[in-house]
């Protein structure tokens, strides 16, 4: 009886256990020391960047990779961060960029990003990030789309020119047929019927 009740308590709090959300561990390939959770120089794209990051970071650095964009949302379940290390990255400005440029613009100190530059799109080259408003962002994608869309009418046009040259070289060989079948049928009118032979003789002469 009183080992039942003893098991109770044991049961309860293994389930507690099992219900309780993990902690994530410091991210593969990084490096992490107290707070700091050190991503930096591994040639990471935003695909490969980690998912999430140890509740309790204050600072990451990921200057150094291939970045283009980050996630939206990626540091948002951590209170605690004081400090992103960003440089050295390929930060496309467009719409994609928009949920950094957001958290860039709600930090207090925002001293160690002003040197934060655009890598592309071409129009926006050099720019530095926290100068540039959402709107500039957003119509950068439509920049891209431009792109798209006139390489489909330029790809269009050519596919129409190579039509009309095969339907050219058509033409000019039924019109060079139809000039030798003319110039033939004139050959043989200008020749005419064969000339009649010499009449027997006797033939054609009245009877006496």
């Amino acid at each position: 009886m009183g080992s039942g009740l003893l098991l109770v308590p044991l049961a309860a709090g293994l389930l507690l256990l099992a219900g309780a959300p993990r902690v994530p561990a410091c991210p593969a390939r990084c490096r992490c020391a107290g707070g700091l959770v050190d991503c930096g120089g591994l040639q990471l794209t935003a695909a490969g960047l980690p998912r999430a990051f140890p509740p309790g970071t204050t600072e990451i650095t990921l200057q150094g990779n291939n970045l283009s964009s980050l996630p939206a949302g990626l540091f948002d379940g951590l209170p605690g961060l004081r400090r992103a290390h960003l440089a050295a990255n390929p930060w496309r400005c467009d719409c994609e960029l928009l949920y950094l440029r957001a958290w860039l613009g709600a930090q207090q100190d925002r001293r160690p990003y002003l040197d934060l530059r655009c890598a592309g799109p071409p129009p926006l080259r050099d720019r530095l990030l926290l100068y540039l408003g959402p709107e500039e962002l957003r119509a950068a994608c439509g920049w891209g789309g431009c792109s798209q869309a006139l390489g489909v009418q330029l790809a269009l046009l050519g596919l129409l020119l190579l039509h009309a040259l095969l339907l050219l070289l058509l033409l000019r060989r039924l019109w060079r047929y139809r000039a030798l079948a003319r110039e033939a049928q004139l050959r043989g009118g200008a020749a005419g019927p064969p000339a009649p032979g010499p009449h027997p003789k006797g033939e054609g002469r009245a009877p006496a």
